[in-house]
């Protein structure tokens, strides 16, 4: 387990979600020589034993993993494109104040028509992948690249499941890019979105053949699901 040095403070949806993204990689990468890196939350869980995740990637090898499509994407609030051309900022401890405020900023853009410069084809879809060492090292190589990519993402909102997704899409690597993240995720059920995950789902979850991990768990709405997934794992 390595930590990285500097913290980041998260908010939901912020920039420093897609510098602490950054980070991680840079900090995995240079660790030593790796097949696959896969971004995880604090909420995710792996839901099949290793060896079958290892064996599906050696089927897959040089082939990434991430949801994506090309924006508009019709899911998204303007298809997508709010996330990038619009200002957005955090007020710390404040979330009712920082939707606010940045209402405000947006209705001033759209009456100045003051918007962030666009200058790619876009894609976008949820931030969780799992992508091979040659889709790493071509990030890196394309932020050193173009120093005004990583800056254009300042002052976002939820643009983390735009950032890797574009580098990617618009690179020679785009026809290795697989559209899934190989992940359980329940939208639809609730009584949250994305649905809590609890014991009742253990078998659907386990019967999705290309499910590697899942999200959300939580311990003070279902323990005894995360158990049962450590068992089985084991």
């Amino acid at each position: 387990v390595h930590f990285i040095e500097e913290t980041y403070k998260v908010y939901w949806g912020s920039y420093n979600q897609i510098r602490a993204t950054v980070e991680l990689l840079e900090t995995s990468f240079n660790s030593g020589i790796h097949d696959y890196y896969c971004l995880l939350s604090g909420q995710d869980l792996p839901v099949k034993p290793l060896d079958e995740f290892s064996l599906f990637l050696q089927k897959n090898n040089g082939y990434d993993f991430i949801d994506q499509t090309l924006l508009p994407k019709s899911e998204w609030v303007d298809g997508g494109f709010s996330r990038i051309k619009y200002y957005s900022i955090d007020i710390e401890g404040h979330g009712y104040l920082t939707n606010k405020l940045n209402s405000i900023i947006t209705r001033i853009q759209n009456t100045f028509g003051l918007y962030k410069k666009l200058r790619y084809k876009y894609y976008g879809g949820a931030n969780w992948f799992t992508l091979t060492s040659e889709s790493v090292k071509l990030i890196f190589k394309f932020l050193s690249s173009d120093k005004k990519y990583l800056n254009h993402f300042r002052f976002t909102r939820t643009a983390d499941e735009i950032f890797i997704h574009t580098i990617l899409l618009n690179s020679e690597r785009k026809h290795f890019v697989i559209s899934k993240n190989l992940r359980f995720i329940d939208w639809v059920s609730g009584p949250e979105y994305p649905r809590i995950i609890r014991e009742t789902d253990f078998e659907r979850m386990k019967a999705d053949p290309e499910a590697f991990f899942a999200r959300k768990f939580d311990a003070d709405i279902d323990e005894s699901i995360i158990k049962k997934v450590y068992e089985y794992c084991a």
